[in-house]
């Protein structure tokens, strides 16, 4: 049934991949009747303090009751993710906006559930209790997130969605890089934004395991805090005819990378997981995948079919998967082909459905 619907929109998610995926969930939700009118909010810049942070906010909300006034939505949807900072954030735009205002769902693109289920943290706990008493449900992209907030918040009404995907220009079908150039180093492809908990030295440490039984080279495509890191542990080892750094990539030139690669390596153990846009990009692209068992990967793959998973912070098991996938293209064909599948249940359309769907589950409570 369609609705309309208020959407909040960070100005810090409108940029890169989230601006993409919320705009094509918009889209979809449009296709399907749904009227949508967005609002931006947040940060309007890099430098502000405390006391602008809050009027901000509290700005923010009156901006939404303004909207409001003007307009009937049957819900308010605040894209958001949890945190330290997003909570306090959206505690005070809560609060802003009112009592009487229609029913106001989060969407959390990623977490910090790990802190939740680990002992302490009280502080932590009831600031996020506090807001979800603020709210009328939350949207979640793994049931592992969902399993976690239920076990603090019981009475809360929670629900999974998946984000709407649609391949890179020019990637797609395909056979892998070893086909076509059997000759030639095997290509891995890691692409996230450079920090240590992505498990970027993870791979470069494998690699240079990998390297010494075989003829491999590692793209890194992306930027980040660990960059100098980066490049200082690739000079020390001199492993600079292996490793190449792109930096930040625009998407025909990622496509590009996707297109070329043999295996997509991502170890990741980053805590703020939900599912990585980066693994939808690989299954789009056909082809397998090496990464770890966080939330939305573990709903999504599976293990030997989609992808081989290997624990956090074990560069031998990753070049030991790695390995696996290169000496096995049976493997490798079966898992491009099964990623080519997968990915269709994150086609737009299809999402919105179930997106509409898992929102009239969290009103009706």
């Amino acid at each position: 049934m369609p609705m309309r619907i208020l959407m909040l929109i960070p100005h810090a998610r409108v940029r890169g991949p989230m601006g993409r995926i919320i705009e094509l969930l918009i889209g979809a939700l449009r296709e399907l009747g749904c009227e949508v009118e967005t609002v931006p909010w947040g940060r309007h810049t890099d430098d502000e303090g405390l006391t602008r942070k809050l009027v901000g906010r509290f700005g923010d909300g009156l901006g939404v009751r303004r909207a409001l006034s003007v307009s009937e939505p049957d819900c308010i949807i605040v894209q958001t993710s949890h945190d330290w900072r997003a909570i306090a954030r959206d505690l005070v735009l809560v609060r802003a906006i009112g009592r009487h205002a229609p029913p106001i769902v989060l969407e959390f693109h990623g977490s910090r559930v790990d802190l939740l289920s680990s002992p302490g943290q009280r502080a932590l706990k009831r600031a996020t209790l506090q807001l979800l008493r603020a709210v009328d449900g939350a949207l979640l992209l793994s049931s592992e997130e969902l399993e976690c907030f239920r076990a603090i918040a019981p009475e809360a009404r929670f629900e999974v969605v998946s984000n709407p995907f649609e391949p890179l220009a020019g990637t797609g079908p395909r056979n892998g890089g070893l086909a076509r150039t059997a000759a030639s180093p095997a290509r891995l492809l890691f692409a996230a934004r450079l920090f240590e908990e992505k498990g970027v030295f993870d791979v470069l440490d494998a690699v240079e395991l990998l390297i010494r039984r075989r003829r491999a080279h590692l793209v890194v495509a992306g930027a980040g805090s660990a960059e100098p890191e980066l490049e200082r542990r690739i000079a020390a080892r001199n492993l600079g005819s292996h490793v190449t750094l792109t930096g930040h990539l625009p998407a025909t030139s990622l496509a590009r990378e996707y297109a070329e690669a043999d295996v997509f390596v991502f170890p990741t153990y980053y805590p703020g997981e939900g599912f990585p846009t980066v693994i939808a990009e690989a299954m789009g692209a056909g082809l397998p995948i090496v990464t770890t068992q966080m939330r939305g990967i573990t709903d999504h793959l599976r293990d030997g079919i989609n992808a081989l998973f290997v624990p956090a912070r074990d560069p031998d098991a990753i070049a030991g998967a790695v390995e696996r996938l290169l000496e096995d293209e049976q493997l490798r064909e079966s898992m491009a082909t099964a990623n080519l599948e997968a990915v269709k249940a994150f086609a737009p359309e299809r999402v919105a459905r179930e997106y509409l769907e898992a929102l009239h589950l969290v009103l009706r409570g």
